[in-house]
């Protein structure tokens, strides 16, 4: 299955199943992000042959309304895209994929990257893509 893998931000990772990854700056302008994030998006269905997308559904409590509603934004930039596209989409909370694949659902991304080099033997540079591909690689539905 080719699934395009998002961790939403600003600067956003993504990987894709078929070894392409990369992050997707959307700007310091919290207006433009989503216009932003649906052209990337758009462009690399339109690239590669992707049947899910897939992006943590992260929440921040509280404290973080204004990260908390950012992130919300861009996650249903995402589901609007997989709609129109007519493809799956999953959102997974990062705590749970994480506790999957570490074994504590509370990794930081620098605990993302290590793990996947120690355990899958996978080099990441950059943590924003090192959450995209463990959202990808762990995220299928446990049904």
């Amino acid at each position: 299955m080719n699934i395009l893998a998002i961790d939403p931000a600003k600067r956003c990772g993504f990987a894709h199943s078929n070894g392409r990854s990369g992050v997707w700056l959307l700007g310091t302008h919290p207006a433009a992000r989503p216009e932003r994030l649906e052209t990337y998006i758009e462009a690399a269905v339109g690239r590669w042959p992707t049947e899910v997308l897939a992006y943590d559904s992260a929440t921040f409590g509280s404290r973080h309304l204004h990260a908390m509603r950012r992130h919300n934004e861009l996650a249903g930039v995402i589901q609007l895209c997989a709609a129109r596209l007519e493809i799956l989409c999953w959102s997974y909370p990062p705590t749970q994929w994480k506790a999957r694949a570490l074994g504590s659902g509370h990794a930081n991304k620098r605990g993302v990257q290590r793990m996947l080099h120690l355990i899958y033997g996978i080099d990441v540079a950059d943590e924003d893509i090192a959450d995209a591909i463990g959202n990808g690689e762990f995220s299928f539905p446990t049904q």
